[in-house]
């Protein structure tokens, strides 16, 4: 009788070889004010803290700093940050985190404990957070936002 081959079980396949991330930004968007959490291409906490949500403050705390991957909840603020974000040269996902229950569901929830979540789940795998292009369409025609460069093109179009 032949020997049966011994059970294989799995509890999660790592990758071979990890892509290095650089700098990765998480942010947990708030009405007044938003919380960040910056790890470096090694994953360490290097730097929190929060910042005005306007798009002022985006500018101010973002401009200068060197092109990183950002993630951030889809939300009220999203659009027009995420949007502000990438004119600026960096790389910015929107993530759908009622997909993810580790953050939408956990025990531990605060706006810094979040911001760090987005960040190690952008910096690992930033499919894990659910990111969807519907998420970013959908607002902008209702909210009537302009970003900065529309705004530019405008007034451009409009002395011509």
């Amino acid at each position: 009788m032949p020997m049966k081959k011994p059970a294989q079980h799995f509890i999660a396949e790592v990758p071979r070889s990890i892509t290095k991330v650089g700098m990765t930004i998480g942010i947990d968007l708030g009405g007044v004010w938003s919380h960040y959490c910056t790890l470096n291409e090694d994953g360490a906490v290097v730097d929190r803290g929060r910042f005005r949500t306007t798009p002022s403050a985006v500018e101010k705390w973002f401009t200068d700093l060197a092109k990183a991957r950002i993630a951030m909840e889809a939300g009220t603020h999203s659009i027009w940050v995420s949007e502000q974000l990438q004119e600026m040269g960096h790389e910015v996902i929107v993530a759908n985190v009622r997909e993810l229950r580790a953050i939408s569901h956990s025990d531990r929830k605060s706006d810094t404990v979040d911001a760090e979540k987005i960040a190690r789940y952008a910096r690992l795998d930033p499919k894990i957070l659910r990111p969807d292009l519907r998420l970013n369409q959908r607002p902008r025609k209702t909210l009537g936002f302009e970003t900065p460069a529309s705004k530019l093109q405008a007034s451009v179009a409009s002395t011509g």
